[in-house]
Parts: C-alpha cells; sequence; structure tokens
C-alpha cells in the first residue's frame, strides 16, 4: 500500500493515556521484568480527547517499542509523551529511551534506507522503514540519537487535532475511581474472545480478568462455532473483525442462525474505529461494538449494559 501510493489516512476521537496503557500492556509481556524496567511518562497537561490516525500511530509506537524490547537486555526502556499546544492543535513528542545495544555509527545512515534495511534484517529491518513512511504519511518528524553498547533515544513528534482540551491530569483520577466502584463481580460468568492475534487475546483477557470473569479464547470463527454447536454456554463474546477463513461478520451471521434470540451479546473487537461503523456492526447482527485499543470506560459501559 506504501510503495503503491494507496495508504489513505484514517482519523478518530483518542485519549492518549489508552495509547499508553496499550502498548505498556503489550511489551510489559515481552521484557524479562527481572533485569528491565519498563517506565512510562505521559505529560498531565496534554489534551484529554486528540483526533489522529490512531491506527498508524498504534503502529509507529509498536515497531519503535518492539525493536528496544529486542536489543535491550538489562536496563530500562522509557516511553514518554509530551506536547505543546498550538491553537486548536496539539503537537506530540513521543520519546522512546533504551540501553540496549544501540546501532553502530556506520549503520545510523541506513536505519531509514529501504534498500539497506532489506539488507540488514536482522539489525533492524523493515519496521523502521515503515515507521519513517508512515510518520511522513502523517505530516510528522522522526529521529534518533543512539550511542553503540549504551542505548538508543527515537523520537517522534506529531500534530494532532484537540477534541478535548481538558488537561488529563484532571481526568485520570475521576475516570479510575469511576471504573474502581462500577467494575461488577462477574464470576458467575463465562466470556469468550475470538481473535487471531495471540496479543490482542492477551491484552482483552487482562481487562476483563479485573472483572473475575471465567475466560475462554478461541483463534478463529469456526471454533467458535464448534464450541456452540458442542453446546458450550458463554454469558458474552468479544469477536475480532478480521480473521482467516472466517471473518467476524461471517460467524456472527451463523451464531445468529444457530441461537437465533439466544445469541449472547456478542461484540465487535476492531481497529476499524471510522464513524458509522458502529451502526454498520449492528446491522450485520452484533450487539455493540469496541474498537481497538479497548478503552476501559467503554468495556465497563458494555459489561454494565448486558450483564444485568
Amino acid at each position: 500500500k506504501i510503495e503503491s501510493g494507496n495508504e489513505t489516512i484514517q482519523e478518530r476521537d483518542y485519549r492518549i493515556l489508552d495509547v499508553v496503557n496499550n502498548i505498556v500492556n503489550i511489551f510489559q509481556k515481552k521484557i524479562n521484568k527481572n533485569d528491565v524496567k519498563l517506565i512510562a511518562n505521559v505529560n498531565p497537561n496534554i489534551s484529554t480527547v486528540l483526533r489522529g490516525d490512531l491506527s498508524r500511530i498504534n503502529q509507529i509506537l509498536f515497531n519503535i517499542m518492539s525493536n528496544a524490547t529486542k536489543y535491550t537486555k538489562v536496563g530500562k526502556i522509557i516511553l514518554s509523551v509530551s506536547s505543546v499546544k498550538q491553537n486548536d492543535r496539539e503537537i506530540l513528542t513521543f520519546k522512546i529511551t533504551d540501553t540496549g545495544s544501540g546501532i553502530k555509527a556506520e549503520d545510523r545512515d541506513k536505519v531509514f534506507v529501504r534498500e539497506e534495511a532489506k539488507d540488514n534484517i536482522g539489525s533492524n529491518g523493515l519496521g523502521l522503514v515503515i515507521t519513517k513512511e508512515y510518520v511522513d504519511l502523517l505530516g510528522g518528524k522522526i529521529w534518533f540519537n543512539s550511542r553503540n553498547l549504551v542505548g538508543t533515544t527515537f523520537f517522534i513528534e506529531l500534530t494532532q487535532k484537540i477534541v478535548d482540551p481538558t488537561p488529563i491530569s484532571f481526568t485520570m483520577k475521576n475516570n479510575k475511581a469511576n471504573i474502581s466502584k462500577a467494575r461488577k463481580d462477574c464470576s458467575k460468568y463465562t466470556a469468550l474472545i475470538v481473535d487471531d492475534n495471540e496479543l490482542n487475546i492477551k491484552l482483552t483477557k487482562k481487562l476483563l480478568s479485573d472483572y473475575r470473569f471465567n475466560i475462554e479464547s478461541v483463534n478463529d470463527g469456526n471454533e467458535c462455532v464448534y464450541r456452540i454447536k458442542e453446546g458450550k454456554h458463554y454469558d458474552i463474546i468479544f469477536l475480532d473483525h478480521v480473521m482467516p477463513d472466517m471473518d467476524g461478520i461471517e460467524t456472527m451471521h451463523v451464531l445468529r442462525k444457530l441461537c437465533g434470540d439466544k445469541t449472547p451479546p456478542t461484540i465487535m473487537l476492531t481497529a476499524n474505529a471510522i464513524i458509522g461503523m458502529r451502526d454498520v456492526y449492528m446491522k450485520e447482527g452484533f450487539d455493540d461494538y469496541l474498537p481497538k485499543p479497548i478503552n476501559p470506560n467503554e468495556l465497563n459501559r458494555i459489561i454494565n449494559q448486558f450483564l444485568k
């Protein structure tokens, strides 16, 4: 898509805290916690809700963090987010610092060069090349400082639209209090997660475990249908959209045919958060939908709505 020029920007509203929490949850599982400490710092004055291409931002951070965790065997990895406000825009700066092996001086000019990366796949690979092209697509900047055997710091600068200018410091404490108070005990309920991505399954399980759900998971739509045919009972199903063989929508159609009005509440999990998609998924038979990365407040709303 990048090479053909078919990549397009898809903007949506998001909270920077959700982005950082998602990245931390994913990479916390990838590091050796005895030897590497993962630290996140978010400036409390950043606006609560911003608008931008969330999917690309997640991919950019994922690629940089993947390199940091791959090459850092001891020490720490620090993800920091700061910002400068300009009228209705917020200029975000993501800073990812590691104490890894660093980049040799002779390789630093090759990091963002496609052909060099192809020849050097064991070092930095195409991930950084694609990251640079995503940053360029979003009109941002990316650069790095590195010392061989000492570590590397990547900087990403992106300009986002401000939706809610309230600083996150004013909303953070209230959100946490509201979630903890509203969490219900779901120990008598069983949830099924259907997703072909193990990292997504782990993250969803972590969020559901706070409610003490009994949790099962499968990796495709066929296995989900098999479990239902087997007579398994689920109180709620979280169903990914894009999966091989049978996608989430096809799976939903089969579930409706099998169970009719007794179909468990089924929630679409998707990175497709374009305005109007909720109505599209509802017409396909879903009860609601959760954009990825999952917003804990939205998850809480759904659990309280469908599990009376």
